[in-house]
């Protein structure tokens, strides 16, 4: 019997007495002291190969390789038990045990560890934005797994789309005053770059950062303002979305929005309180105002599984119909809806325009 089973075994051993059926007892088992144990031994013959000969990228192929395959098992036997409470025990345990080599990963550590108490706070995602590994010695292939992993591409895509998106409708508008409204605006990263882009002599541009995260908006108006053009205003607001949610008298803003985006929020509300914010937000639009927002595609498997069995974070999964669904029965009329994905569709974009 290899040292890392016998350790998984005394680690698992109470958390196993408890489980029934028999049949998923022993899948449980097997995925333990098989395949972890497995996995286990391959990326510690990686780590002892590292430190010998430092960082290699066919030691980085070996890792990725051998990483996703243990995840995709993971995933498996997710499917075979279908049961949420076993299968969150199963992952606390599994990240308990592996923990000792992926959480080397300062990005992975941090990800999993969440220091603002939420997921994809605004450092997190700065992060993923610059895509470089910040760890060293064995925790860099952690880094460059998790960087280059489906969620983090997706990730910095939407970063990008929604830049554009933002300088499309700012260079083909006839407004001379445009009102935007950033919900869970967390770093502004969006926004920074494409103040880079913007001419002088763009109508003026008021944007409105809102996020409950203090921290977030401190770190937003330390670097947009000294870059800000002349036709720029920024207002940061502090407010938690879900006081919002529950009194939508709340008065936040005194004006309405030529067009308000969110682009990481509303693929951790649940339907009911999903639906309540498509309806304030559509409130808040001027006629032939637009609302954008993203969400995840359930469709696309692989994604969410690297923030999930590493990470511990959780997603509403939809789909594009279930999105539309939600949109055409939140309680809003008079609109016109388009949808959209990035070529490898693992993210939506739903634009409305009020009519």
């Amino acid at each position: 019997m290899k040292v890392s089973e016998e350790l998984i075994r005394a680690e698992i051993d109470e958390f196993l007495n408890e489980i029934k059926p028999f049949e998923i007892k022993e899948e449980i088992s097997r995925f333990f002291l098989k395949d972890v144990v497995d996995y286990i031994e391959e990326i510690n013959n990686i780590a002892t190969e590292s430190s010998q000969k430092g960082y290699l990228i066919d030691l980085q192929k070996k890792f990725d390789r051998f990483t996703t395959q243990i995840l995709l098992k993971g995933y498996s036997l997710e499917k075979l038990v279908n049961n949420k409470k076993i299968m969150q025990d199963v992952k606390d345990n599994f990240r308990k045990i592996v923990g000792k080599w992926i959480y080397k990963s300062d990005i992975v550590k941090r990800a999993y560890e969440k220091p603002r108490d939420y997921p994809g706070d605004y450092k997190m995602l700065e992060i993923i934005y610059d895509a470089k590994p910040i760890s060293k010695n064995f925790g860099l292939y952690s880094d460059i797994y998790f960087l280059k992993s489906p969620y983090a591409v997706a990730v910095r895509i939407r970063k990008d789309r929604l830049k554009d998106s933002l300088k499309n409708f700012i260079v083909k508008s006839k407004l001379n005053k445009i009102d935007i409204l950033n919900i869970a605006c967390g770093s502004c990263r969006e926004i920074r770059e494409l103040l880079l882009d913007l001419k002088m002599g763009s109508p003026m541009i008021t944007f409105n950062c809102f996020d409950w995260d203090e921290e977030a908006l401190k770190f937003s108006q330390d670097t947009l303002l000294p870059i800000k053009p002349e036709n720029v205003e920024f207002k940061f607001i502090k407010e938690d979305i879900m006081n919002l949610i529950k009194d939508e008298s709340t008065a936040f803003l005194a004006d309405r929005q030529d067009l308000i985006y969110s682009i990481g929020l509303i693929d951790y509300l649940p339907d009911r309180v999903l639906k309540k914010l498509i309806t304030i937000l559509y409130q808040l639009l001027k006629n032939n105002g637009k609302l954008i927002l993203t969400h995840k595609n359930r469709e696309k498997t692989f994604p969410s599984i690297p923030p999930d069995w590493f990470c511990d974070w959780k997603f509403v999964s939809r789909n594009k119909e279930e999105v539309i669904k939600l949109i055409y029965t939140s309680g809003i009329s008079e609109f016109s809806l388009s949808v959209e994905s990035d070529d490898f569709e693992y993210i939506y974009y739903f634009t409305l325009t009020r009519k």
